[in-house]
Formats: structure tokens, C-alpha cells, sequence
């Protein structure tokens, strides 16, 4: 286990054989934050020529290997989690971790949507929120949540927040879902490292 800025422990070894597969995850009684590598992600249209994996972008990552966007019309990442993996009684907040390549477009000016869901496709009331995955253009718009840089040189995301109470933890799965629908936007240049469930 390695530690990070923010004290959280995470597992620099993570790894997943599919994207479709359950998530493994290393579970340490310190440990507040839980990392889906982006492998454990289901993206949309995950394919050689909309998307590459690529190592890490620099040797100091934690993220041994990143999904780098090519192209795609139509963005949607999701990650989920069983609310059982994580610690009872705790909020959470759900961060997407990703870097831009040097070359991006379709990225800045563009409004993304986050989601919370329930397994079952039951969308959190009140979890739908206005996002920007291109830091330019802050404060552009009061209802759209931006990303902050960190001292990792890794972007943050806020996508969601819940509470892992009684009643989520008899949930099968808790989804957060980012997407952009817009499909006459073209859109490149996104390296995603995973998707970060950390204690409020």
C-alpha cells in the first residue's frame, strides 16, 4: 500500500483482467478512500480506435495504466461500487481522476452530466449535476462544478456525494455515471486514471 497527499492509502498494484469485471479491491482498516482503476471502469464505445491504453503518463502515478480518448462522439464513463466495499455509516464523495492530453478538443466550453444510481438503473433524486472535465471557463457558469488541480499533477473531478447508510447498504451496487450526449461534438484528448470514493 502507498500513501497519498490526502492520507488516504491506496494499492498502486490494482488491477482488473475486464472492464465488466467486479472490482478487487485492497481493504485496510486506515484506509477511507477506495480507487477503481480505470480497466474497472465500463466506458462507452471502448474500442481500439475511439480509445487506447497507454502506462501512466508519468512515473509518480498511481495508475499503472490510463484509457487515453481518441475520439468519440458520445463520452459516458461509469464506475460502481458494492456499498459493502466501503465504510458503513460514512459519506462519501466520488472523484473522477484524469489528466488532458496535449491535444484536446470537443473538452473546453462543453458542460458534462453526473449522475448517482442505484443498481437497477434508479437514478439518486437530486444527483444530477452540471459538470466541466476542462479546467478553462470556470466560473463561467455558477451550476457546473469544475475540476481542481492536484499535488500530483492529476485533475479531480466531483461527480457525486451519498451517504453509506443502513438503507444504501442493501443496495447491490452504487453507480456514478458521467456522460456527455452531445453527438455533434467531437471529442479527444481525456486520460482517465480511475474513478476515487473518498470520506468526507
Amino acid at each position: 500500500m502507498h500513501q497519498i497527499d490526502s492520507g488516504f492509502t491506496y494499492d498502486k498494484g490494482l488491477s482488473f483482467s475486464s472492464i465488466n469485471q467486479s472490482p478487487r479491491l485492497k481493504m485496510t482498516t486506515s484506509a477511507k478512500c477506495r480507487v477503481l482503476t480505470s480497466r474497472s471502469l465500463r466506458i462507452a464505445n471502448n474500442q481500439p480506435q475511439y480509445w487506447k491504453w497507454i502506462p501512466a503518463p508519468d512515473s509518480t502515478s498511481r495508475f499503472a495504466e490510463c484509457a487515453e480518448l481518441l475520439s468519440v462522439y458520445f463520452l459516458a464513463v461509469i464506475g460502481e461500487i458494492p456499498p459493502r466495499d466501503l465504510s458503513a455509516g460514512t459519506s462519501y464523495a466520488v472523484y473522477l481522476v484524469y489528466k488532458l492530453a496535449r491535444t484536446t478538443y470537443g473538452l473546453r466550453g462543453s458542460v458534462q452530466t453526473s449522475s448517482l444510481r442505484l443498481h437497477g438503473e434508479r437514478i439518486v433524486p437530486g444527483s444530477t449535476r452540471g459538470v466541466s472535465l476542462h479546467p478553462e471557463g470556470r466560473g463561467s457558469a455558477n451550476d457546473v462544478t469544475y475540476p481542481n488541480a492536484r499535488g500530483d499533477r492529476w485533475l479531480e473531478l466531483r461527480l457525486a456525494e451519498f451517504e453509506n447508510n443502513d438503507e444504501m447498504l442493501t443496495e447491490r451496487g452504487v453507480i456514478v455515471d458521467l456522460r456527455e450526449e452531445n453527438d455533434s461534438v467531437q471529442k479527444k484528448g481525456l486520460i482517465i486514471g480511475g474513478m476515487e470514493f473518498r470520506s468526507n
